[in-house]
């Protein structure tokens, strides 16, 4: 981790360790799958909004095992691999024990026409969206301490700005159905952001 952000996350943190969620459950856009991808739209409003958890356009939060962080440092950054586009959400916060990273990527095809809302629930045929702990998006080899690759609830948002450069906000959720090691639940919203 690099000081300047070890700094920006001290200066930032503050948290309540409330919970402000109800138990989420169902699908978020109730279509099948491929027709779960919705086109354009605002990247500043929350299509799901999880009991009120998402949407404040200024703050983004992020709540981990009902220990809630108001003012999460997050960042994005561009995943360069050969097989996909692909971006993460890094997460960082003195209230929270670990690192956050939410990664997703579309696999290459045609691309769709930007900005894009996926339904998290029912994710479009050649897309992923994967959660992580213990790493961030800039740590290579690093081995997470948990995973979901699925079970998630909401929506995420992108806009592509150019190749390789996208603006995202997402309202996610997920709790667990059988044991995890570190995420039982989580939620967390990000207000749009841009890849770094």
């Amino acid at each position: 981790m690099q000081r300047p952000t070890i700094l920006f996350v001290l200066l930032t943190v503050a948290g309540c360790s409330q919970s402000a969620l109800p138990t989420p459950g169902g699908s978020d856009l109730q279509m099948a799958a491929n027709l779960d991808l919705f086109y354009g739209g605002d990247l500043r409003l929350a299509t799901a909004d999880l009991g009120g958890f998402c949407g404040n356009p200024n703050s983004p939060q992020i709540e981990l095992n009902g220990k809630l962080a108001a003012s999460p440092a997050v960042s994005a950054h561009p995943l360069y691999l050969n097989c996909c586009e692909a971006a993460a959400f890094d997460v960082i916060s003195a209230q929270l024990p670990t690192p956050i990273m939410v990664r997703w990527q579309r696999f290459v095809g045609p691309p769709p026409q930007w900005p894009v809302t996926v339904d998290l629930a029912k994710l479009p045929p050649g897309w992923i969206v994967s959660l992580t702990s213990g790493c961030l998006s800039s740590q290579r080899n690093c081995q997470p301490t948990d995973l979901y690759n699925e079970g998630f609830t909401g929506t995420l948002t992108i806009a592509q700005l150019n190749f390789g450069s996208y603006q995202m906000s997402t309202c996610l959720s997920v709790n667990e159905s059988s044991p995890h090691p570190v995420i039982h639940s989580l939620h967390f919203w990000s207000p749009t952001i841009s890849t770094q």
